[in-house]
């Protein structure tokens, strides 16, 4: 396995995707490239980074509910952002302010 196919294979190798045998292709081409290691450990060390941050997200389903409704409000230009509640499996864009 060349690098340029082993760096098309990362995201796959980091969710343990790869069938064993490929596994081991890539393991090995990892061995065998400094580059490719260093990839891979960016990668790896930027998901856990992602990770810790969604894990640390301290805000509560109702703060998200208002915070995504005042964006919706906002972004359609409308003056009383309090007015529209979202829940968060769903997205309803005020369109037109009802009279």
């Amino acid at each position: 396995m060349n690098i340029e196919e082993a760096k098309k294979l990362i995201d796959l190798f980091l969710d343990d995707d790869l069938p064993m045998e490929l596994a081991s292709e890539f393991k090995q081409a990892m061995f065998e490239s400094p580059e490719l290691r260093a990839e891979v450990a960016s990668l790896r060390q930027s998901r856990e980074a992602l990770w810790l941050a969604y894990e640390g997200d301290s805000m509560s389903e109702d703060e998200r509910c208002r915070v995504l409704s005042r964006i919706v409000a906002e972004s359609a230009g409308l003056r009383d952002t309090n007015e529209f509640e979202v829940s968060p499996g769903q997205l309803r864009l005020p369109l037109q302010k009802e009279a």
